[in-house]
């Protein structure tokens, strides 16, 4: 016997006791009353297949193996546009021989089937099965589906302007024609078909999704108006046209699509079209469809994906045979124009995530050629609900029936003219890899060529349509993102061979080998299909095949979910998925290098759960669904959430009022007038509870909310700001401090007037100061309380710094009204016996131009007993300003992270690691937009009188991947601004191709104020003790959306500490649209000091919207830190903390002398009786626009007492504690 056939039969014979065992080991879980082997067979795998080459996949020449397929566009020039020019494609095993078989539609001939011979050798067999070929028979999607229940594959085909066809298997490789009989010959624009049982009856129903059909001749009709003055379209014509309305109130006419149909298998009788009865609307333009269990609970939902003004649609199935469309509820925005959407699950985490595509060009060279004027247009982004975005949308279920958006962080946000998306392990490691295709007929979204074909005549005439007919093909290279694991996605199609460059539409992945991993097939525009062999030697497979009893034959809809090792994988069969494509009904898993799956679990439709252990890797396993009725459907137990949403807090709405910011700096990248609001804790009334204070807006202080005990909470009385009584004035209160400002014991309330709605030193920027008469009613503090600065600020924080026993003020610039991003002044105001005099000069000069000042904390930074300052910036570093004994000076560049520029916004500061000394988070707008600078390609915003008329303008500049600097708004708006830039590039293509240097000149760049962001994680500065920091991002999930809030407390009594992040931001530019990605986040910290991320269903902490602030107080009065979190124009939300069973927490009060009542400034390390020390400072202000709780906490597991405590008073001096051992709240006194 020769090597290789020695080799072969080893190969054998160790499948086969593999497959045994997997077998036994099975049997123990499954019903007594039937053999395993009625329930679960396998079969190895073909050996892998090999072209040799280095590359994953290789591009087979399809005429060679009998895919003579060709694409070829014949229609007229005036359907050239239309979405439909692309087809689809359908993978499925016919003929029942084990071998996947392929149809592909096209505009011509209603399509091929292709017979799969093994081997990879394919011929056509559309004759022989009976597949129309009819000449004028426009076939778009194609699904193989088991329609009747009986074991094999049928073929339902989508068709444009003529019926579709549905292909019934006669069980011996031939079809016969029954659309009609069974109720499925629509006839219209379908694109894609898509079957799931969604009443779980046993049987696949059909959701058809539909496009835009045109008249057949020109029609006319009359608008009618109802009493309102609504305009109407008369019902007959709404497929063809319909009204949008305006944010004006007025409306316009726009072409609209045909309604989806979602049709009920009703057996014999045939499917029923219940599309109205069960909810399914709208007259869109579909272009995407896939059926989707986003919130987990077995029953299907649909997420359907519609071009340009129709909303996509996330229809969540009520159980009852309804929908409801919960998009506005669950997504935080969708794309514009939307394509193709897959499913899978890109994190392992065990929920199903989903893929929406757009047409966002990935080069700055592509993206201002296509970027043209949106201001036609640009009141549509900011106008549905959810937005609409052009860019692609990743989005992450986070398990509490929302969706979190990733698209910016996994780099999928743009991928050029994207039709088909799907998500498949092709590189066998346990992975969901993504693959997109692109392409166009023509290059429809050039903004040059748009203007050129305009000027020919009217759309749709005969001298505008064939000026498109003598254009050249839009083609594009296709796409794909390997997964590495932890959301990062590195792009590799060159390297594996998927880089085919034309016109793709459709494309579909599965084994034509048989040999374990995914083959593809994409159709074409105008030209051949692709075919590429995946030639993969590394990783091994397994493939699922399922065959249903009570649920329907193929299992399409259940989940199957592997584990191997410390691995686990799930995979959900859906049948449409990417563009107007199918595949093959088998579940396939890429495992790595792993042999044995240590279980395998099926979920059917019907409530049937099955579970195997110890299965050979490598092989089709085929999987019967037990013929016993499935056990009673119980709701699963809903794990304990760490918090809860309270209702307890009324009155944290937050009313903003309407500004334009950039009316006055058009070119901003983001606004500066929804900056809060911020929220304060302090006792107000002495009743031993924490109060509240809510920023305001323009022309409203806040409001103070009072803690009155046992759950209750009332709001503070009216009148109390009399200085914001001026109706016509612009005081905005941002942000505010309760802090003993006269030295009586009470807290008094220091309120910031931070904003861009007045003009530059106007008397509304002026802070104001309120004294509290110990019963909790305020009062303007006398003239001179305050000097007169006049500064739009936002930070404030206080502290005793320098040592004379009452408590001064920091209070950080944050912006100069219309001059963006010039420096503002940052203030230290000493307290003189209540008095405050500003000493910036004297005790800090290098503080009054420190930069846009976002937050601050007081904090000994170097552990010498003085309280230090650090300084958070937009545009700029962290700061460290040591206190040299009352002196504050600049020591950033010895802290070791003056280089990381960000645009920081929050920072809190606690012993992560348990060294005694202060750690801190700090907040940063994420890895999740547009802006993804780094040292070498920083980021730059210049300030400069780029006109020459004395006015000034704010310009961005980016680098390209080449390294060219450019400016990031389009050719349109920035000449608008600079209207020299229409006469020095007439094209969009020269402006694309211009270098800022170019546009603006050397000379005017260098002259300007130039600012600049190389870093954009939210990290934390681990300290050594001496001031000096190595950075460390956060967890991925914190790089998701924006930080703003920032809080650092034990929520869940471990003894480490935990962070909770408050997202999102919905202020940049409209061209950009809100980073809405986050909602929110609780990191559990360990014993190192390191962070990682709870799920929001797991942490319970929810918060879509537009979060600022973030404060950590016990407004339940049980002891534990509980949350609130101010949201921005919108409803602040609480979270009370649901402690451990048996956890433990340790609080502790400081009473400090009088001036300083709550001993802001001090430092708490308490040891445990196992020797754990934890430590934390009292301090009043920093986090984003934030102040916590005098109140410390510290956990002490389940078992854990206090040994001792030290603490060092404001002043330094340094005195130890010895509590008694089973006390939890100390209250220590000076």
């Amino acid at each position: 016997m020769n090597s290789v056939a020695s080799f072969q039969a080893c190969c054998r014979l160790v499948a086969v006791v593999v497959l045994l065992a997997g077998l036994t080991a099975a049997s123990q879980e499954v019903s007594a009353a039937e053999a395993e082997s009625d329930l679960l067979r396998a079969t190895p795998l073909a050996p892998r297949s090999s072209g040799g080459g280095e590359k994953l996949y290789e591009t087979v020449d399809p005429a060679a193996i009998g895919i003579d397929f060709f694409h070829k566009w014949s229609r007229r020039s005036g359907q050239l546009r239309n979405n439909t020019t692309g087809c689809g494609v359908a993978i499925g095993d016919y003929d029942g021989d084990g071998l996947a078989d392929v149809f592909l539609p096209r505009s011509t001939d209603g399509g091929r089937l292709y017979r799969n011979l093994g081997g990879f050798r394919f011929e056509d067999a559309t004759s022989k099965a009976g597949i129309l070929a009819v000449g004028d028979l426009w076939t778009t999607g194609a699904t193989f589906v088991d329609i009747d229940n009986d074991g094999d594959l049928d073929l339902y085909v989508c068709g444009f302007d003529c019926p579709n066809t549905l292909y019934i298997n006669n069980g011996e490789g031939a079809f016969t024609e029954k659309a009609k009989e069974f109720g499925l010959a629509f006839s219209g624009s379908s694109a894609m078909a898509a079957f799931e049982d969604f009443d779980r009856d046993g049987d696949l129903d059909l959701y058809l999704l539909t496009n835009h059909i045109p008249p057949d001749n020109e029609i006319e009709y009359r608008v009618t108006y109802d009493r309102r003055g609504v305009p109407h379209v008369p019902d007959r014509f709404r497929e063809y046209h319909d009204t949008i309305r305006f944010p004006d109130g007025g409306y316009g006419i726009i072409e609209s699509g045909q309604y989806d149909r979602l049709y009920r298998n009703d057996g014999e009788k045939g499917f029923t079209d219940v599309s109205e009865e069960a909810g399914i609307e709208g007259n869109h333009k579909g272009l995407g469809v896939v059926w989707w269990d986003y919130d987990s609970d077995g029953w299907p939902d649909i997420y359907v994906a519609n071009d340009f003004y129709g909303p996509d649609r996330l229809y969540r199935n009520n159980r009852d045979g309804t929908f409801t469309d919960t998009a506005a509820e669950v997504l935080p925005h969708t794309p514009w124009f939307s394509m193709g959407c897959d499913s899978g699950d890109l994190n392992n985490d065990g929920l199903f995530d989903l893929i929406g595509t757009d047409m966002a060009s990935d080069t700055h060279l592509r993206a201002k050629q296509t970027m043209g004027d949106i201001q036609d247009d640009g009141w549509f982004l900011e106008s549905p609900t959810p937005r609409q975005y052009m860019r692609n949308a990743v989005y992450l279920n986070a398990g509490c029936e929302r969706m979190q958006e990733v698209a910016y962080l996994t780099g999928m946000a743009s991928t050029n003219w994207t039709w088909s998306v799907r998500m498949d392990d092709l590189d066998q490691d346990g992975n969901v890899d993504v693959h997109f295709t692109n392409g166009m007929s023509r290059d429809w979204g050039n903004s040059d060529l748009k203007m050129s074909a305009m000027k020919m005549g009217p759309m749709n005439s005969d001298a505008y349509n064939d000026y498109w007919d003598r254009q050249d093909t839009l083609r594009e290279k296709n796409l794909a993102f390997q997964n590495l694991g932890g959301l990062r996605f590195r792009r590799v199609e060159a390297d594996w061979g998927l880089d085919q460059e034309g016109v793709s539409f459709g494309a579909a992945f599965g084994d034509l080998d048989n040999d374990g991993d995914l083959d593809l097939v994409i159709n074409n525009f105008n030209e051949m299909v692709t075919v590429c062999r995946n030639d993969g030697r590394q990783g091994g497979a397994l493939r699922v095949k399922l065959i249903g009893r009570t649920s329907n034959r193929s299992g399409v809809g259940a989940v199957v979910r592997i584990k191997c090792g410390d691995v686990e994988m799930s995979r959900r069969l859906s049948l449409a998925r990417g563009f107007m494509s199918s595949s093959d009904p088998t579940i396939h898993f890429g495992v790595g290098q792993a042999t044995l799956i240590d279980e395998l679990s099926v979920e059917w439709p019907s409530g049937h759960r099955q579970q195997f252990h110890q299965i050979g890797a490598n092989q089709l396993v085929s999987v019967t669904e037990p013929a016993s009725p499935p056990a009673a459907e119980r709701e699963a137990p809903q794990e304990k959430a760490m918090f809860s949403r309270s209702a307890a807090i009324g009155g944290l709405l937050h009313l903003e009022s309407e500004f334009d910011d950039f009316s006055t700096q058009p070119l901003l990248p983001v606004g500066l007038s929804r900056l809060g609001p911020g929220l304060a804790c302090g006792d107000v009334s002495g009743n031993g509870a924490d109060d509240l204070f809510l920023g305001g807006c323009r022309n409203l202080a806040g409001s103070i909310l009072l803690n009155e005990k046992n759950g209750k909470w009332g709001m503070h009385g009216s009148g109390l700001f009399p200085v914001w009584s001026d109706p016509e004035g612009a005081r905005e209160g941002l942000n505010a401090l309760f802090f003993d400002a006269d030295g009586d014991g009470d807290v008094d309330l220091y309120i910031v007037s931070g904003s861009i709605e007045a003009e530059p030193g106007d008397a509304s920027l002026a802070d104001a100061l309120y004294l509290n008469d110990g019963s909790g009613e305020f009062s303007p503090a006398p003239d001179g309380a305050l000097p007169d600065l006049r500064d739009s600020s936002a930070a404030i924080a206080t502290v005793d710094f320098d040592r004379d026993g009452d408590l001064d003020l920091f209070v950080g610039g944050r912006c100069v009204p219309g001059q963006h991003p010039t420096t503002p002044n940052s203030r230290l105001l000493r307290n003189d016996g209540g008095r405050f005099v500003d000493a910036t000069s004297e005790s800090a000069p290098q503080l009054l131009r420190s930069g846009l000042v976002t937050s601050a904390l007081w904090t000994d930074v170097n552990s010498d007993g003085w309280i230090d300052l650090l300084v958070t910036h937009e545009w700029g570093p962290v700061k460290v300003y040591v206190n040299q004994k009352g002196a504050l000076r600049d020591r950033t560049a010895e802290s070791g992270i003056a280089e990381s520029k960000g645009w920081w916004n929050g920072i809190a500061g606690r012993d992560i690691d348990g060294d005694g000394d202060i750690d801190y988070v700090v907040s940063n707008v994420g890895a999740n937009t547009e802006y993804q600078p780094s040292p070498e390609r920083p980021a730059f915003l210049f300030y400069g009188d780029f006109n020459a008329d004395g006015s000034k303008l704010a310009v961005e500049g980016v680098h390209t991947r080449d390294g060219q600097l450019v400016p990031t708004r389009s050719k349109p708006v920035l000449e608008r601004a600079i209207p020299f830039i229409e006469a020095a590039y007439p094209t969009f293509a020269e402006y694309a191709a211009a270098p800022l240097s170019e546009m603006l000149g050397d000379e005017e760049l260098a002259g300007a104020i130039k600012v600049e962001a190389n870093a954009m994680h939210s990290v934390v500065l681990r300290n050594d003790g001496l001031g000096r920091f190595s950075i460390e991002p956060l967890p991925v999930l914190a790089q998701i959306a924006p930080g703003m809030g920032v809080v650092l407390n034990d929520f869940n009594g471990d003894g480490y500490t935990d962070c909770f992040i408050a997202q999102n931001c919905f202020s940049p530019r409209r061209e950009i649209g809100r980073w809405d990605g986050g909602l929110s986040l609780l990191l559990s910290g360990d014993r190192k000091g390191n962070f990682s991320s709870v799920s929001p269903a797991a942490s319970g902490l929810v918060v879509p919207g537009d979060a600022r602030a973030a404060v950590a107080t016990d407004f339940s009065g049980d002891g534990w830190p509980d949350l609130v979190v101010s949201v921005n124009s919108g409803e602040g939300l609480a979270f009370e903390n649901r402690p451990p069973e048996g956890g433990r927490l340790a609080t502790v009060k400081l009473s400090g002398p009088r001036g300083n009542p709550t001993a802001i400034g001090a430092m708490v390390t308490l040891r445990r009786s196992d020797g754990w020390t934890q430590t934390a400072e009292v301090s009043a202000g920093g986090g984003y626009l934030s102040q916590q709780p005098a109140a410390l906490h510290f956990g002490l597991g389940a078992k854990g007492r206090v040994e001792a405590i030290e603490v060092r008073w404001p002043d330094g001096e340094l005195v130890k504690y010895r509590p008694h051992a089973d006390e939890l709240l100390f209250e220590l006194k000076r």
